[in-house]
């Protein structure tokens, strides 16, 4: 039989788990997110790519590396891993000269101002790169988009929602409830987490050209979540495995050589395919290519929320 004094001493042993679940509710950020500030030494050397982003009372910072002047140059959109400053890819990027690149930290990383959560990081990424594909006239089908870590979460749901070109997943993961249960199982982050970064949900509806590097000693980002997350996936994904954690993973030339060698694999496919289906089609009036009622389509693009991009290469 339950008595009186075992119900109001139950009431005090639910008061610091309640407070507990709370705390931890509130603080979860810290479990996902670790934003970093830019410390760059050769940021001048890159300052004509700077890019500045006003939405709201935020501002976002980043870089665009502009080489569209060749018509269907690739794209390549970069969202890193939740404790990386994105301006560590520039001089990574630099070198693979035959495509354009943008990389806009994070809310609350580098130059950006705000906090992250997954709602902003999601909406954000997709109304930037409308805009940058409404500015410079690029078409979502010549866009790679790469994430890392945390980014393939944001890059899985990029692809789910605009008809980009291709993907590149570096240290993908099922979920980021997963990744958490991995590394504290003690903690009922399944019940209260709301930056989820749930990919195996899109996984079966995805079946663009896809690249998945995957570090075998990664402690955080666990090959077997990569796997369960590709064995989902809807398309055929090139898988490449490294044996080293993913900060060595990234470091290494023949990482960057393999992303150089997808994107170059897929570019030349994509070619070959409109020059194909340029052969079969009737010919096309050149005056028509450029007609008003084209600019007029992309200027009707709606946008989640208004933003305005500032590139410092326009402003000189």
């Amino acid at each position: 039989m339950v008595s009186k004094n075992m119900i109001k001493k139950s009431k005090y042993l639910l008061i610091p788990i309640f407070l507990g679940f709370a705390y931890l509710y509130q603080s979860q950020g810290d479990l996902v997110f670790s934003p970093q500030k830019m410390d760059f030494a050769e940021r001048g050397k890159f300052a004509q790519h700077e890019i500045a982003i006003f939405r709201g009372n935020e501002s976002l910072h980043g870089w665009f590396i502009n080489r569209t002047e060749v018509k269907n140059t690739p794209l390549l959109v970069i969202y890193g891993d939740s404790d990386q400053e994105i301006s560590q890819y520039l001089q990574r990027i630099e070198k693979m000269n035959n495509i354009s690149a943008l990389l806009v930290n994070y809310r609350g990383y580098g130059e950006s101002s705000g906090e992250p959560t997954q709602n902003y990081l999601i909406g954000d990424a997709l109304d930037i790169l409308d805009q940058i594909a409404v500015d410079n006239e690029i078409e979502f089908k010549d866009v790679v988009v790469y994430g890392h870590g945390l980014g393939t979460g944001v890059a899985t749901v990029i692809s789910h929602y605009r008809d980009v070109g291709a993907l590149i997943l570096s240290s993908p993961f099922d979920s980021m409830v997963s990744v958490i249960e991995e590394q504290h199982p003690y903690l009922p982050v399944r019940h209260i987490l709301k930056h989820y970064f749930s990919s195996i949900d899109l996984a079966p509806r995805l079946e663009l050209p896809t690249a998945a590097l995957i570090a075998d000693n990664d402690e955080l980002y666990r090959p077997k979540l990569a796997d369960k997350l590709l064995s989902r996936w809807k398309g055929e994904v090139r898988k490449i495995n490294y044996s080293n954690d993913r900060k060595q993973m990234q470091e290494s030339d023949k990482y960057w050589d393999d992303i150089s060698d997808f994107i170059a694999e897929w570019h030349q496919s994509n070619q070959n395919s409109l020059n194909s289906q340029a052969m079969e089609s009737a010919p096309i009036d050149p005056a028509t290519t450029d007609s008003p009622e084209a600019k007029e389509e992309i200027e009707k693009k709606s946008f989640q929320k208004e933003i305005k991009i500032i590139y410092a290469a326009k402003e000189k």
